[in-house]
C-alpha cells in the first residue's frame, strides 16, 4: 500500500521558503520624536498688546464721553408730561419718553493750570495722551479750536493718520454742543467757539478727502449741522412744510436733502459718493421731511404734541420712533 504526500511536501516547502524571505526582511525603525511644548498659534508679544491698548483708550474715552452725554440726557425723569423741547442742541425733556436733562455744571479750573501751547496740544496728539487732552477739553476748550500755522488739533490727527484721536476731538466738540442752550447761541463767546468748530470740521473734511480718510467726514458734516441750534431745524422744517402742502407741485425730499447739502464744503460737492455720506444725508433728509409732515398734523390736530427734535441729532427721529412702537407693542 502507498501514500501520496505530494501535498504535504509542497507544504513544507512553502513554509520554508516564507522563513527565508522572513530572515532576509530587516525593517528599519522610525526615529523617535522627542516630546516639546507647542501651542495651536504663537501668543502675541507684550509690545503688540501695549500698541493695541493704546489705540483702544481713545476710543474708550469716545464711548464714555457719549454714554455721559447720554446719561446726563435722561437721568431724571420728568414729572410733567406736556414739555415741548427748545433747542436741538441741548438735552430736553422728551415727550415720548419723559424725562428731564440734568444741566452740567461747568468744571472748576485748578489754581495751578497753566493753559497750554499749541505745541503741547499737538504733542498730547501724537503721544495719544488722553488724559492731558481731556484736562484741555475741561479746563481751555477754546485751545483745541485754535488754529496755528494753518492746522488746528484736529487737522493734525487727520494729517497724521491719528484717527482715534480725531474720533476724541470730534466727540469733544459734539459734547460741547449738546450742552448748549438756545440762548448760550446769541452769546458772542459761544458764537466764536461755534464758527471756529466750523471752520475745523471744513478743513477736517478736505483732510478726509486728500488723505483718502473718508470714514469720519460724515461725522464731521452731522457736527456742523448740530451747531447751527434750532434756528437752522425750524427754518428747515418750515421749508419742507411748505413744499408739502403745495401737493404735487411740490418738492419735499429735494428741498430736505438741500437743506442738508447745503453745508457740503466744495471739495465734498465734488467728490464722488462716499456711503456714509449719502446714508446720513438721506436720514437727516427723512427726519426733517417727517418733522415737516407732523408740523402740518399739529396745525389740524390742536392736542397734538410736537416731535422731540433731538432725535435728529443722534439716532434719527424714524428710527426712535421705531424703537418707541416695539417697546408700546411688547407692553401689549
Amino acid at each position: 500500500m502507498s501514500f501520496n504526500h505530494i501535498f504535504l511536501l509542497q507544504d513544507l516547502d512553502c513554509r520554508k521558503q516564507k522563513r527565508q524571505a522572513s530572515l532576509g526582511f530587516n525593517p528599519i525603525p522610525r526615529k523617535r520624536l522627542s516630546s516639546e511644548c507647542c501651542l495651536p498659534a504663537t501668543l502675541p508679544s507684550l509690545s503688540s498688546l501695549e500698541k493695541a491698548a493704546i489705540n483702544q483708550i481713545p476710543r474708550t474715552e469716545v464711548k464714555q464721553l457719549r454714554r455721559q452725554s447720554t446719561s446726563s440726557e435722561e437721568s431724571i425723569s420728568s414729572v410733567n408730561s406736556d414739555d415741548v423741547p427748545t433747542s436741538p442742541s441741548q438735552p430736553r425733556a422728551d415727550d415720548t419718553r419723559g424725562y428731564t436733562p440734568q444741566k452740567r455744571t461747568p468744571p472748576v479750573r485748578p489754581k495751578a493750570w497753566k493753559e497750554p501751547e499749541h505745541w503741547e496740544v499737538v504733542q498730547a496728539i501724537e503721544k495719544r495722551d488722553v488724559v492731558k487732552l481731556s484736562q484741555i477739553r475741561d479746563y481751555s476748550f477754546h485751545v483745541l479750536l485754535r488754529r496755528v500755522n494753518n492746522t488746528s488739533p484736529l487737522e493734525h490727527a487727520v494729517r497724521i493718520g491719528c484717527a482715534d484721536m480725531a474720533i476724541l476731538i470730534l466727540g469733544m466738540f459734539s459734547r460741547w454742543i449738546n450742552y448748549l442752550d438756545e440762548e448760550d447761541f446769541s452769546r458772542k463767546k459761544v458764537m466764536i467757539n461755534l464758527n471756529a468748530i466750523r471752520i475745523n470740521l471744513r478743513f477736517a473734511i478736505t483732510q478726509g478727502l486728500q488723505h483718502n480718510q473718508p470714514n469720519l467726514i460724515s461725522s464731521y458734516l452731522q457736527t456742523i449741522v448740530m451747531s447751527h441750534g434750532e434756528a437752522w431745524l425750524k427754518t428747515s422744517v418750515l421749508d419742507v412744510a411748505r413744499e408739502l402742502n403745495q401737493g404735487n407741485g411740490g418738492k419735499p425730499a429735494h428741498t430736505a436733502i438741500m437743506s442738508i447739502k447745503n453745508f457740503f464744503t466744495r471739495e465734498l460737492a465734488k467728490a464722488d459718493s462716499i456711503i456714509t455720506v449719502d446714508a446720513y444725508v438721506a436720514n437727516a433728509g427723512c427726519d426733517l421731511l417727517m418733522l415737516g409732515a407732523w408740523s402740518i398734523v399739529m396745525q389740524k390736530l390742536p392736542n397734538a404734541k410736537p416731535i422731540p427734535t433731538i432725535g435728529i441729532r443722534t439716532y434719527g427721529i424714524y428710527q426712535k420712533l421705531e424703537i418707541l412702537k416695539e417697546e408700546l407693542d411688547a407692553k401689549e
